[in-house]
């Protein structure tokens, strides 16, 4: 088996992600965003998180058409907005 791990430095403005639910306190895991996208947040650096779009990213090691099949990602940095619940 290889494994192979590297990070380089974000380049560009870092965005801002708005949700109902602040993942710096729940945790890691899919996060659902006030527009109704679903981010997959894999890590928490302060007041940052590393985040992806989970509905443009296939499975990780999937060998179907179209699946990342060579397990290579990019989690971007985002702050965080917390908006509260209009219902």
């Amino acid at each position: 088996m290889f494994h192979l791990s590297y990070t380089s430095p974000h380049k560009g403005p870092v965005e801002t992600l708005r949700f109902h639910v602040d993942p710096r306190r729940r945790g890691l895991g899919h996060y659902t965003d006030v527009d109704g996208v679903v981010w997959d947040v894999h890590a928490i650096m302060g007041e940052h998180i590393n985040a992806r779009k989970v509905a443009h990213h296939p499975s990780y090691y999937g060998t179907a058409t179209g699946d990342n099949s060579n397990g290579s990602h990019t989690w971007a940095p985002y702050k965080v907005e917390v908006v509260q619940d209009p219902s």
